[in-house]
């Protein structure tokens, strides 16, 4: 029985180590740089990623890591969507490589044509329109916050609304000469940067 035991113990080591060794063997390290290329494999320093986005449409694999190159700052005109996931013990890690200051990933970008009159149109007197994708939780208008409105009564306080395929925003002129920045976030809640 003795002997039984024994060898029933050794497979379940055996079967451990190598379901241990399936899961953490197979890691793989990605860098990230504001140098880099995303046709590179971001398997080393020398052949980096370039953009999030290039992270956002990657699959990871439990124990794989990402680091991003100190002193490189992301702006984020897009979500940062993470979609993989590792498990308990052999997670997927975001780190920092090289020296200086830590990687910034900063969750505000330009709306991008915002400043082509031609891309807005009257909505309505002294409400823009311009067609848009943006989704996010924020907007900034020469550099002030400012509220979204609920709906289309838009006001001094909130200035601007997202449908989601349009976004209105309230200006007594064309908002592509009428304000000097258009800056938005789509991480709600969050007004500084991600800092590594």
């Amino acid at each position: 029985m003795k002997q039984i035991y024994q060898m029933l113990e050794k497979r379940v080591i055996l079967f451990l180590f190598i379901v241990l060794f399936s899961i953490t063997g197979f890691a793989r390290t990605f860098y990230v740089s504001n140098a880099g290329n995303d046709a590179n494999s971001g398997l080393s320093e020398a052949l980096a990623w370039k953009t999030l986005s290039k992270v956002n449409s990657t699959v990871f694999s439990a124990g794989d890591i990402i680091l991003l190159k100190s002193g490189d700052v992301w702006t984020l005109s897009e979500s940062f969507i993470f979609s993989s996931s590792g498990i308990v013990g052999n997670e997927i890690t975001i780190s920092s490589y090289g020296s200086g200051n830590k990687p910034e990933i900063r969750g505000y970008g330009e709306i991008v044509g915002w400043k082509t009159t031609t891309n807005w149109t009257v909505y309505a007197p002294g409400i823009y329109r311009m067609v848009n994708n943006y989704g996010g939780h924020r907007l900034w208008l020469n550099g002030d916050e400012k509220k979204e409105c609920a709906d289309l009564s838009l006001t001094d306080a909130n200035p601007w609304r997202s449908t989601g395929t349009y976004l209105f925003v309230k200006a007594s002129a064309n908002p592509a000469t009428y304000f000097k920045s258009m800056m938005f976030s789509s991480i709600s809640g969050v007004s500084s940067a991600i800092n590594m």
